[in-house]
């Protein structure tokens, strides 16, 4: 697991998210982890786990549910406490949860596939703690992502070495028995135009995502209901 990416959780939040593009980013992914909670049956007040969490931008957005916080680095998680986002949060490595079996209702996990070591026993271990179900998402390996990956690197000197770029193919493998739903967004790499600050052009992209949609899009949503 990569260690200490996160050096300042605010400064992180300020630079990936403030912008214009940057808050329609963190809306449509946050509405994109809604959609596949409720497809599942979430329903108002189930306890939700972000696992991976950083400072809990997910578990903010999702106000109608008891929220939690998980994530491999400390400051984050204080930030996520500090900033009144969950109920509680915990240091946890993702490939062994602390926690016993059916602990919530769902587990959510946003940006974490693409740095984990060993997905199926994540998969596993979401599947074993989550009594209903759990959504997260991967970056697409047949999507503009791949030309954008490394470029990203070099740019931020946060971005974890070996971030991982992941077929549909291998998703299915790990999800093997589980019944589960699919969608996917970011033609353009969010990346991309999270750097705009133009009301105006930030727009002008979001309808290009809508319009283009589809095959190549670079991040890719799976929710899946839990089985025991």
């Amino acid at each position: 697991m990569p260690e200490e990416i996160y050096r300042d959780p605010e400064t992180y939040v300020e630079r990936r998210y403030s912008s214009a593009g940057g808050k329609k980013v963190l809306e449509r992914q946050n509405h994109n982890f809604e959609e596949m909670l409720e497809g599942l049956g979430a329903q108002q007040g189930d306890k939700i786990l972000e696992l991976g969490s950083g400072p809990a931008l997910l578990s903010e957005y999702l106000d109608d549910y008891e929220n939690f916080a998980a994530d491999i680095e400390q400051e984050p998680l204080q930030a996520a406490v500090a900033n009144n986002r969950v109920e509680d949060a915990v240091r946890v490595d993702a490939h062994r949860l602390p926690y016993q079996d059916d602990a919530f209702d769902y587990i959510v996990a946003p940006r974490l596939f693409h740095l984990v070591g060993d997905e199926e026993e994540v998969i596993d271990e979401m599947n074993r703690v989550a009594e209903e179900g759990f959504v997260f998402d991967v970056f697409s390996e047949s999507s503009a992502r791949k030309l954008y990956n490394g470029r990203m690197a070099d740019l931020n000197d946060d971005m974890p070495e070996g971030s991982t770029l992941h077929s549909d193919e291998e998703v299915e493998e790990w999800l093997e028995g589980l019944d589960y739903d699919v969608q996917s967004d970011f033609p353009i790499p969010f990346g991309a135009y999270r750097e705009s600050d133009s009301e105006l052009f930030s727009g002008v992209v979001e309808r290009v995502q809508d319009a283009f949609s589809g095959p190549l899009d670079s991040v890719v949503y799976f929710g899946a209901e839990s089985e025991k």
